[in-house]
């Protein structure tokens, strides 16, 4: 399978599970989603779709793993305001 078909074939299934969990209701959340994509894994026979399925798991783990680290504290950026209380007349 090339990796072109895959990307494509993953970029599917991720929408496809993004729509059942739509159908359902549900909240769409990155650990929801996970989960339903785990489900659809433990179900797959396809070899090329359980593959697909588990690049869109890498994939989204690894995205909610970067985005989380983005979220600890850190110092906010420093900005300078000029000064506009002295005014030349």
């Amino acid at each position: 399978m090339s990796g072109s078909h895959t990307e494509t074939l993953k970029d599917y299934i991720i929408g496809e599970a993004v729509a059942e969990l739509l159908k359902l209701h549900a909240s769409l959340t990155t650990r929801l989603l996970l989960a339903h994509l785990s489900k659809m894994a433990a179900v797959e026979r396809d070899i090329e779709k359980s593959q697909a399925i588990q690049l869109a798991l890498k994939e989204i783990s690894a995205s909610q793993a970067a985005y989380a680290g983005d979220l600890t504290p850190s110092a906010p950026p420093s900005v300078a305001v000029p000064d506009s209380t002295n005014k030349t007349h």
